[in-house]
Formats: structure tokens, C-alpha cells, sequence
């Protein structure tokens, strides 16, 4: 069933998804005025006012421990924020843990799932006090519809995305004043339970993918982290180094064998946008990835390819502080 099951689905599920994709870039393109629009300070009020601000009174001898008190409470490379933070929308060093929601549409020639999806998120900046380095893990958990012309429609398959992602910045901490780029590696898992019988009769099975992604990123500077409704964005390109597609196709009938497909060909394009407040940092995105038709594997009763496929994910994730 898998690979070639499912194509469009209903006209009113395409709108709502098109809508929400709008919606989405809507959010990621919005001006930085928009994030910022929050009540004054006490130095705004004063600003606006038209009351001019008297400068503070010099110190002229501050205590050792004044001192020391101003050095803790000044910004370091890890707590600075994008401008020199390590990483990718990394704005504190160490482990934080996040949860996600979002929508993902997959569609290949002849079938398509579209659904919702749940998520948890990991993300470790300076991992073992490497500063240049983040490790993140993410892990979504969906149940979409499948719906095919050929072969029918079959709701709430469950299916696990995961991806583990090592990234490596080319800007030295402090010195990104412009932006900064990385590069890294990423690993991706994908397992989808067809099983089951479609609304025309025809059975399902197991199928899981497995990519292994080279990716290079950019990302703008940051306002301070002490900022609220700062924002900052990111952008990322990847391409499929090698990927591995499985069809469990001896649940369908003891004629077929289990199919292991080899695909090479993919690229992946990502924007993500942070918003900073004081529970802490949500961070929309949208993402569309790519991947050309697999090899051929051929059996006594059948040639099996994994077809060509587009994902498209749009999403909101959130860290806690």
C-alpha cells in the first residue's frame, strides 16, 4: 500500500492546510515592530513624554563588591543571545527542554497523509563546554489520515518523525556581529503504520525511512536577551546524503518479500523565527524537504520503488526559560 496508495485529499482539508501555511509565513515575516509592541519602561514613558531624562550621578569610587556584582550582572557570550551566543536560536547555554505542535501534509504521486502532530524538543548549547557546538533532538508524534484514489482512504495512521541534529558554528563567539553561519549533520527517522484495511479493500503495511542530511544555516543577529519580544530568524538549507526506505510488504501477502529502497537525491529548505518573553521563547517555522524517486528493487512478482515524495511542516515550538 505505502508508496504508491495515496494521492489528494478532499478539497476542504487542502484549503485549511493552505491556510495555515499562510498564516504561518504571515507570523515568520512579521516586522520586528510587531514583537516589540509592548507597554513602555519607565524610560519610554519618560522618552515620550517630552520630561527629559537626567543622566545618573557618577560614582566616583564603587566598593570591590559593586564591582563584582556589575561583572556577574553583565551579558556573556552564552547569555548574550544570537549576536554571540553559540548556535542556532540558542539564546542560553546548556540543556532546555521544549514541546511542539504543528501540521504535516506528505504526498507523494498516487497517496498523501495530512494531520496534526505533537512534539518534544531538546536542546543542548556548549554540549561538554564545546562553545561552538548545539546538539538538538526533536521527536513528533502524529496520526494523519491517508486518503488515495487508487487505493482508497484509511484515518489516524500513527506515525514517529524524529531527527537528531549536530551543528558547528563558523563564527567565532563574539565576533557575529552581522550574523553567523553554521553546518552540521543531521540524522532523520520516519516510521508510519499503514496497517489495515482502506475504504476500498486494500490492506497496508509498515514502512520507515531513514536520512542522513548535510545542512548549512544563517541566522541574524540578536537583541539583547534581556529584551522582550526580541526576534531573531533563521535560515536552512540541507541536501539528502543518503537514505534508506523500508516496505514491510510481506504483512500485505507471503508472495512478497520485505523491500529496503535506497534514495539519494533530496534538499530541504526551513525558516524559523524566535520571539522572546518572560515564561520564555516560542519560535514558529515552516519547512518543506524533497526527495527524488528511489532504486528499483526487483522481486519474483513484483519491482518495488519508493516514489518521489514532498513534505511540507509548519509549527510552533515552544522553551520554557
Amino acid at each position: 500500500m505505502g508508496g504508491q496508495l495515496m494521492v489528494t485529499a478532499p478539497v476542504p482539508r487542502l484549503l485549511a492546510g493552505r491556510c495555515a501555511a499562510l498564516a504561518c509565513i504571515a507570523l515568520l515575516l512579521a516586522p520586528a515592530a510587531w514583537a516589540q509592541n509592548t507597554l513602555p519602561g519607565p524610560l519610554d514613558v519618560q522618552a515620550t513624554s517630552g520630561v527629559p531624562v537626567a543622566p545618573p550621578i557618577p560614582t566616583p569610587m564603587a566598593s570591590a563588591d559593586a564591582a563584582a556584582d556589575a561583572r556577574a550582572d553583565a551579558p556573556t557570550d552564552a547569555s548574550a543571545g544570537l549576536a554571540t551566543g553559540p548556535g542556532p536560536l540558542v539564546t542560553k547555554s546548556g540543556l532546555r527542554l521544549g514541546v511542539s505542535t504543528g501540521y504535516t501534509h506528505y504526498r507523494e504521486s498516487l497517496m498523501q497523509l495530512a494531520g496534526p502532530n505533537l512534539g518534544v524538543q531538546l536542546e543542548w548549547a556548549q554540549p561538554w563546554g564545546l562553545e561552538r557546538w548545539v546538539l538538538q533532538a526533536q521527536g513528533l508524534l502524529s496520526a494523519p489520515n491517508y486518503s488515495s484514489p487508487v487505493s482508497g482512504a484509511i484515518d489516524r495512521r500513527t506515525t514517529l518523525d524524529t531527527a537528531w541534529r549536530a551543528l558547528y558554528s563558523l563564527s567565532a563567539p563574539g565576533t557575529a556581529s552581522a550574523g553567523r553561519w553554521d553546518a552540521g549533520l543531521e540524522w532523520q527517522t520516519y516510521y508510519n503504520d499503514l496497517r489495515g484495511t482502506t475504504s476500498v479493500g486494500h490492506v497496508g503495511y509498515e514502512r520507515e525511512r531513514y536520512g542522513l542530511w548535510a545542512l548549512a544555516g544563517y541566522q541574524s543577529t540578536a537583541a539583547p536577551a534581556q529584551s522582550q519580544g526580541a526576534q531573531h530568524w533563521r535560515l536552512e538549507a540541507a541536501v539528502l546524503l543518503q537514505g534508506l526506505a523500508v516496505s514491510h510488504l510481506s504483512q500485505v501477502s507471503a508472495s512478497y518479500g520485505d523491500a529496503v529502497n535506497r534514495q539519494s537525491r533530496g534538499i530541504s529548505l526551513r525558516a524559523e523565527r524566535s520571539y522572546r518573553y518572560a515564561p520564555g521563547e516560542f519560535r514558529p517555522y515552516l519547512s518543506v524537504s524533497w526527495v527524488d524517486d528511489s532504486d528499483v528493487q526487483r522481486q519474483i512478482n513484483a519491482s518495488v520503488t519508493e516514489p518521489a515524495n514532498t513534505t511540507w511542516q509548519l509549527g510552533l515550538k515552544w522553551f520554557w526559560k
